[in-house]
């Protein structure tokens, strides 16, 4: 009895806690605190899936997430990219969660377009994460309108960790979905920007490597390829 009492209380303090950093999340002033307490829960959990479940699939919490990416400061939106980076972390229910919450691809695109580096550099880290041994996943954000652009652009603007995460986008979406390694190849200035990165410093170059090794594997892919002489 007494272990389903403490289970029982244990399940209600967290769903007041949702409650109140979903109720922080809607406030202008808060909006920054309480992304940084989830994240900073959602790292605690990080080795307790079903409690990183409850979080990132509650409804509360996603639509709070959504609501401080489309209005919040850029700090704001720099924790929920973080958020979204570590309750996505290999947890395949979390990614189609927040993949498929209405409005949230558009959210992060909107970062990836208007945001200061470091928050450009964490949306490329959750589209990363959400991708992540993710076929649909991949698929949806290669698809997305836009996201491949916003993409390629933080590639050509940025260096050292954010530009390898955005390269992270294409090197996943190309890993797990043979459909979005076709949408990547015909994106403006991405095969560019992946042969530039393949100047660059080792992580950098492993990465964009890693990705057009990716984009070879499709037979369409790969004449396109050596039209731009990165394979012979």
């Amino acid at each position: 009895g007494g272990y389903i009492e403490r289970s029982q209380r244990m399940a209600a303090e967290m769903d007041g806690l949702i409650l109140e950093m979903a109720i922080m999340m809607a406030s202008e002033d808060q909006g920054v605190d309480a992304a940084q307490q989830l994240r900073a829960l959602s790292m605690t959990a990080r080795g307790d899936a079903q409690l990183r479940g409850q979080l990132g699939q509650n409804p509360l919490l996603l639509a709070g997430i959504l609501h401080l990416l489309q209005e919040g400061p850029d700090a704001a939106r720099y924790w929920c990219c973080q958020c979204l980076v570590s309750l996505s972390h290999k947890h395949t229910d979390n990614q189609s969660a927040m993949a498929t919450f209405p409005g949230m691809m558009d959210a992060i695109l909107e970062v990836l377009v208007e945001g200061s580096s470091l928050s450009r550099g964490a949306a490329c880290s959750a589209l990363v994460e959400c991708t992540f041994r993710n076929a649909d996943n991949a698929l949806l954000v290669a698809k997305k309108k836009g996201m491949m652009h916003g993409v390629v652009s933080v590639m050509q603007t940025s260096t050292g960790d954010v530009r390898d995460d955005a390269a992270g986008v294409l090197r996943n979406c190309s890993n797990y979905s043979q459909a979005a390694a076709e949408v990547i190849v015909q994106t403006p200035g991405v095969l560019d920007a992946l042969i530039e990165m393949c100047k660059g410093e080792n992580s950098e170059r492993f990465t964009a490597m890693g990705t057009i090794q990716n984009l070879t594997r499709c037979e369409s892919v790969a004449p396109l390829l050596c039209k731009t002489r990165v394979v012979a």
